[in-house]
C-alpha cells in the first residue's frame, strides 16, 4: 500500500488543543504520525517522513497547516500526495478538492481505502498558489487563496466576530467581506491599496484583488472573470469601485466578465508581479509585501487523494 505519514495540528479549529489521531494512529503500523509543536519543526517531520518513505502525506488542519506543510516542502523531486482531515476554521480547500471526512473517522475512511484497493481511490489536481519576495527570493509561501484591499480588512475583523458572536470564523470573514461590500455600496468605505499588475505600470488604487488556482468557492460565489489561459484565476476592482451591486450579482451567478470601463480587470493566467502599498492575505495570515512587492505565480500541482 502508499505508506502514509499524518501531519496534526493540535491547535487548529476542530482539535481545540488536542489532537485526537494521536492515540488511533499510534495504533496503526502502517502509518507515520507527527503533532509539530510549531511551523519551526515541519522541515524536520517532513524530511523524516520522506526518509521512512511516506507517499501520501494526511493533513488535520485548516487552509493555513496545509499553507505551512506546502511551504515547508523542498523545491524540486517528487512531493506526497496530500489526503486533507479538514479540522480548520474554512477549510476552504477541501470543499474544492475533496476530503476523507475529518478526525478519526476521516483517517479510518482513508485506511480501509489504501488497505483495500487503492485503484479505487479518485485523484484532483491543483496548482499551489505561490508567492515569493522580490526582496527575498527564498522566502516562498505556498497557498491556495490571496486576497489584497479591502479583503485584508474583513479577515482583520473575522476573529474578534468570531469569538464575540460564536461564529465560525471561515463565515465571519464571509460576513465581513459582505458588511464592507454593503458599506460601499452607500459611499461608506473606499479605502484602496495602491497596486501594479507589473513591473511596468504605475500603480493605482485598488479597492479589491483576489487570486486563487482552486476551481471553487463557498456558496457558489465566483467573482473570476474567464478570459485568458492558466491555472491562477485573479480579480482587479479599481477604486473607488463602480457598479458594485451589478458586479456582486453576477460574481454570485460565476459570471462575471472583465470590464476595464468599470475599473474590473481579470481571468487567467500563469503569473503576476504585484507591487502594492499595503498587507495581503493568504489562506488566512496576513503578510507584509517589501519594499519591491511580490511574484504571484502558479507554483507546483498537488494530487489530493479524496474518498
Amino acid at each position: 500500500m502508499i505508506r502514509l505519514g499524518v501531519i496534526s495540528n493540535r491547535y487548529s479549529d476542530g482539535n481545540a488543543g488536542t489532537s485526537a489521531l494521536a492515540g488511533f494512529a499510534a495504533a496503526q503500523p502502517d502509518v507515520a504520525f507527527a503533532a509539530p509543536g510549531g511551523i519551526a519543526d515541519l522541515p524536520g517531520v517532513l524530511a523524516e517522513f520522506s526518509r521512512r518513505g511516506v507517499a501520501l502525506l494526511a493533513v488535520d488542519g485548516g487552509d493555513g497547516t496545509l499553507r505551512e506543510v506546502l511551504s515547508a516542502l523542498p523545491p524540486g523531486g517528487t512531493w506526497p500526495a496530500i489526503a486533507l482531515l479538514p479540522s480548520g476554521k474554512t477549510n476552504l480547500v477541501a470543499r474544492d478538492v475533496g476530503s476523507c471526512g475529518g478526525g478519526v473517522a476521516g483517517l479510518r475512511r482513508l485506511l480501509e481505502r489504501l488497505r483495500g484497493d487503492p485503484d479505487e481511490l479518485r485523484w484532483t489536481r491543483r496548482s499551489s498558489l505561490e508567492v515569493v519576495w522580490r526582496d527575498d527570493p527564498h522566502r516562498i509561501v505556498r497557498g491556495f487563496f490571496l486576497g489584497a484591499g479591502v479583503f485584508v480588512g474583513a479577515t482583520r475583523t473575522a476573529g474578534a466576530w468570531a469569538r464575540s458572536r460564536g461564529i465560525k470564523q471561515g463565515r465571519a470573514v464571509a460576513l465581513g467581506m459582505a458588511r464592507v461590500l454593503w458599506q460601499s455600496l452607500w459611499g461608506r468605505h473606499h479605502a484602496a491599496v495602491a497596486l501594479s499588475l507589473s513591473d511596468e505600470a504605475a500603480a493605482q488604487p485598488c479597492f479589491l484583488f483576489l487570486a486563487t488556482t482552486l476551481e471553487r468557492l463557498m456558496l457558489g460565489f465566483w467573482p473570476f472573470p474567464p478570459e485568458g489561459e492558466g491555472p491562477l484565476h485573479w480579480l482587479a476592482l479599481r477604486a473607488p469601485p463602480r457598479r458594485l451591486l451589478g458586479a456582486l450579482w453576477a460574481a454570485r451567478r460565476g459570471r462575471l466578465g472583465a470590464d476595464s470601463g468599470r475599473g474590473r480587470e481579470g481571468g487567467r493566467c500563469r503569473g503576476l508581479s504585484l507591487r502594492l502599498n499595503d498587507r495581503f492575505v493568504v489562506d488566512g495570515e496576513i503578510f507584509t509585501p517589501g519594499e519591491h512587492g511580490v511574484l504571484l505565480r502558479a507554483g507546483p500541482v498537488v494530487r489530493f487523494v479524496h474518498g
